[in-house]
């Protein structure tokens, strides 16, 4: 089993309807935090594997799914791992649990999203290095 990486958050209000639900498009905010958090983890800072390294992953196709709401105040759990690595691509599935006082968790939303490996200055694709690759398969930092 690949590397999953745990990242958690909270429902604020600029995230919410005036029903206090959190907007469908926030999902994909959760899901790009979680992401700076995992590359992290693994030991890349965002901005200088950006600017030092010329390297960027930029997303090229999601699929979402949403089970049920998130509200005002509630704490989140957000997963993820990688999977179906190629060259250039890579797949990382996501889950968006609700979090109770108690532990339980409920799952609110899923999500598999295709990121691409390019080269940052001419947005062409580029090979994800190898190291990296390994990382996203065993965690090590």
């Amino acid at each position: 089993m690949n590397y999953q990486f745990t990242h958690r958050a909270r429902v604020y209000f600029d995230a919410t309807d005036a029903g206090g639900v959190m907007y469908h498009a926030q999902y994909l905010n959760l899901i790009e935090h979680a992401r700076m958090e995992y590359f992290s983890s693994l030991g890349y800072d965002t901005a200088e594997v950006h600017y030092q390294q010329n390297l960027n992953f930029v997303a090229v196709e999601c699929n979402m799914q949403w089970k049920r709401p998130a509200h005002l105040g509630e704490y989140l759990e957000i997963t993820m791992s990688a999977r179906d690595m190629e060259r250039v691509s890579v797949w990382f599935d996501h889950e968006i649990y609700r979090v109770e006082p108690n532990g339980d968790r409920t799952l609110l939303n899923t999500a598999a999203i295709r990121m691409v490996c390019v080269d940052a200055a001419e947005m062409k694709a580029r090979s994800i290095p190898q190291e990296m690759k390994e990382k996203f398969i065993d965690g090590s930092s």
